[in-house]
């Protein structure tokens, strides 16, 4: 007997893909799509949360953290540092303010900086973390123009090592935190204070502060005060011009206007080493003018002080350590090495004071100092004298 016709429903089903299931790697194509799509709708969102401020920084560490390394900036940093080591840079921060204040601008600002443009980021910094490296990288600036530690500094080499270690470590805690810290601003603003406050007190002053340069600041032809406000403009400008420089970098960053790697504006690291080289060869050509015009040679100080007693000045003078000068016709000449001029007008160097002691109406004609007749000797130790009271 022939069995009857099955019927659709009870036929078995073809080795073709069955209907109401997906066919093979069609639900994991579709899974993954639709991942995809969630992940990039979620991506778009977050986007859209992150435009504010905080958002900005979270962008700010994610990027900084991928960022590509850029080698160069620490091959500049490196040469930076060790031009500002350099033994003919050493040997002229010896003798000028300016120079000194150079090799501490590249010490603790553009070599960290460099530095820290060029490393792998960090992490953005916590807000405790900002504060001390700031504390570290102002103190020790600070710290170091403190004129009885300076002059220190320049009188013990192991002084003058712990000064430049200190510069360049403040420097290299502050730059690499700040550069990530959503409160890196309110850092460089404070930063930028600081700098600005020593470097408008060392241009403004009227006399010199630092003993060290009083002498050798005329070997390159420059007065002890001309010199400290060369010091305090450069650390003004070019130091100033850097600190505003990454401010802006960072707004622009925390804005969201410059995406990637942070990026300062042209030419302000490259400008700021330009300045410094041609304080180098200034100061340079400054020592090759004086080598043409030497300055006097310092004569015998105990000697200088017996030759102002024979001469009378005490007279006319109160001069501390010399017998009976006690006269009131003339200013007292107490703390003479740190005056930054004589009588009024003449920068105060050895040279420029012996011609005022030995000819005094030549160099101010109707002056009241009286031509005593002092011989080229004798002056000399009694400029040598003079200079030593501090």
């Amino acid at each position: 007997m022939t069995a009857p016709p099955a019927s659709p429903a009870d036929r078995p089903a073809p080795d073709g893909p069955r209907p109401d299931r997906p066919a093979p790697g069609q639900g994991q194509g579709q899974g993954r799509d639709q991942g995809q799509g969630r992940g990039q709708r979620d991506g778009r969102l977050l986007d859209r949360a992150d435009t504010g401020p905080s958002g900005s920084s979270r962008r700010l560490g994610g990027r900084w953290r991928r960022a590509s390394r850029r080698p160069w900036l620490t091959v500049a940093g490196v040469a930076t540092a060790l031009g500002a080591l350099a033994p003919p840079t050493h040997r002229l921060a010896d003798d000028l303010l300016l120079a000194h204040m150079g090799q501490h601008l590249a010490l603790a600002v553009v070599c960290p900086l460099l530095l820290a443009l060029g490393a792998p980021a960090l992490p953005p910094a916590r807000t405790r973390t900002v504060a001390l490296a700031t504390v570290a990288h102002v103190g020790s600036l600070a710290l170091w123009h403190v004129p009885s530690l300076y002059d220190a500094a320049l009188r013990h080499t192991g002084l003058h090592l712990l000064e430049h270690t200190t510069l360049l470590a403040g420097g290299l805690l502050f730059w690499p935190v700040v550069l990530t810290a959503r409160s890196g601003l309110a850092a460089l603003f404070t930063a930028g204070l600081g700098s600005g406050a020593l470097a408008a007190l060392l241009t403004l002053s009227p006399r010199p502060l630092y003993g060290a340069h009083l002498d050798t600041a005329a070997r390159h032809g420059l007065s002890a005060l001309g010199d400290q406000q060369l010091a305090g403009a450069v650390m003004w400008v070019p130091g100033g011009i850097l600190y505003a420089a990454v401010a802006i970098a960072l707004l622009l960053r925390w804005l969201g206007r410059t995406p990637g790697p942070l990026r300062l504006p042209p030419g302000a690291v490259s400008g700021t080493l330009v300045v410094l080289a041609l304080v180098a060869v200034a100061t340079g050509c400054g020592a090759a003018a004086a080598q043409r015009n030497p300055v006097v040679p310092y004569g015998d100080p105990q000697q200088g002080a017996d030759r102002l007693q024979a001469y009378g000045c005490g007279s006319c003078h109160q001069i501390p350590g010399v017998a009976r000068a006690n006269g009131l016709v003339g200013p007292p000449l107490d703390h003479f090495g740190r005056r930054a001029y004589i009588a009024g007008a003449l920068p105060n160097t050895p040279d420029n004071l012996v011609r005022w002691i030995t000819n005094p109406q030549g160099v101010e004609p109707g002056t009241a100092m009286p031509d005593l007749g002092v011989s080229q000797a004798d002056a000399q130790d009694m400029v040598a004298y003079l200079e030593s009271l501090n």
